[in-house]
């Protein structure tokens, strides 16, 4: 499947539109250095495109196409070598959809569901950093994760490019700039929620009539949850058991490697050398097969 160039190409797509997503919730979050009120306008701006029915449906098909080639890809996977880096990545991508199932179920279905939630960052804030501390080390956890994963895969893509030398200078600082500045604005913003929501009546009114209406619906909410997570799970059980049928047949009929500087190894059929270096510690720069 992945030897055709449409399959990746449709994950990078669709890994680029999850990515810009990404993107635009971390830069409004940098805003809470300012305060929560600018936060609350810059979402107008940077998160607005996302909240319409057409970007809506763009976010949503591009999250399953990205799951699915992502499980697609381990599946048809020929061995279990790779580097650290790809290793980190595989990681990182199955990690993602369950820490980040409950923060769009619980915001963005229900909104969608009760127009009487007000999901706006006044609540979110409020929620984490008062009502449940632990989703707020949770959140940033998410950040982090989800992050990492789309930075690795855009650099993966950009060092290829001609223009990488000059490009790095300019995309490597701000890889690490986002994430840091959105901590920091997640953390300022929550220092003031604790500050100003004990003391503005209003605020706390809207606050427990949203928190109310989540309760409400928390049980159905759960329900949704569990059938998502048992749905990826069997999904990547699925992918795991393909996977691994792949690589006891193939282990199945060895094949002797013999390398320059006259290292041997063996591999199994359709294995290719740098899987077999990879395999065996020998390093890359090695591997240039001769005929045993």
């Amino acid at each position: 499947m992945f030897s055709h160039p449409w399959p990746r190409r449709v994950r990078l797509v669709s890994g680029l539109v999850l990515f810009a997503f990404v993107a635009g919730h971390l830069l409004n979050l940098s805003l809470g250095l300012a305060s929560i009120a600018v936060v609350e306008q810059g979402r107008r701006l940077l998160l607005a495109p996302w909240q319409t029915g057409l970007g809506q449906a763009l976010l949503l098909a591009a999250a399953l196409a990205h799951t699915a080639l992502g499980l697609a890809s381990l599946a048809t996977r020929r061995s279990l070598a790779m580097s650290r880096t790809d290793g980190v990545q595989l990681a990182l991508g199955l990690a993602t959809p369950p820490l980040l199932l409950a923060h769009v179920v619980s915001l963005q279905v229900l909104s969608d569901v009760d127009r009487a939630f007000a999901g706006d960052y006044r609540f979110v804030l409020a929620a984490y950093w008062i009502a449940a501390p632990r989703l707020a080390l949770q959140q940033l956890l998410v950040i982090l994760v989800i992050w990492a994963h789309g930075a690795i895969g855009l650099t993966s893509v950009l060092v290829l490019k001609r223009g990488w030398p000059r490009l790095a200078p300019l995309v490597i600082p701000l890889l690490f700039a986002v994430p840091i500045t959105a901590l920091l604005g997640f953390a300022a913003a929550g220092e003031e929620v604790l500050s100003r929501l004990p003391a503005d009546p209003e605020w706390q009114a809207r606050f427990a009539a949203s928190l109310a209406v989540l309760q409400a619906h928390r049980a159905w909410l759960d329900g949704v949850e569990n059938l998502i997570l048992i749905g990826y799970g069997a999904a990547v059980l699925a992918a795991v058991t393909m996977l691994a049928a792949r690589v006891l047949r193939r282990c199945a009929r060895r094949v002797p490697v013999r390398f320059e500087d006259g290292r041997a190894a063996s591999g199994w059929l359709g294995q290719s050398v740098l899987d077999v270096s990879r395999s065996h510690g020998i390093p890359v720069s090695y591997t240039h097969l001769t005929l045993p």
